[in-house]
């Protein structure tokens, strides 16, 4: 069993303060697909509490949250949607990661569908 942090770019997972519907299912068949594993999905839990916040949704409001996750995370898993090339979150969050020594698992979305096996 792993705890496994699911780094995102909010390009491809959020508009206008609301998360896109593919992105919680997704990460819904990722627990479905991998029982044995705990994920942790700060985007989710972010997109949830910000009508209820005065923040924005950015990497300096949450990145200190996120590296604290990924301090305790056995791995960091990256879902390739739309901008995680150049997302400033994913791509610290991948420098952290290689800088702790953790796994890194990068994920194309159409294989979250059953093709990617661990």
């Amino acid at each position: 069993m792993a705890l496994i942090f699911i780094a995102v770019p909010t390009k491809g997972v959020a508009a206008n303060g609301k998360l896109y519907e593919h992105f919680p299912r997704d990460v819904a068949r990722l627990h479905e697909l991998y029982p044995q594993h705990t994920f942790l999905v700060p985007m989710i839990q972010d997109y949830a509490l910000l009508p209820h916040m005065q923040v924005d949704a950015n990497w300096e409001t949450w990145g200190h949250h996120c590296r604290v996750l990924i301090k305790v995370s056995d791995e960091v898993w990256v879902i390739m949607y739309d901008g995680w090339g150049e997302s400033v979150g994913v791509t610290a969050e991948l420098d952290l990661a290689v800088n702790l020594g953790k796994p890194i698992t990068i994920i194309h979305p159409t294989m979250i569908n059953g093709a990617f096996v661990q």
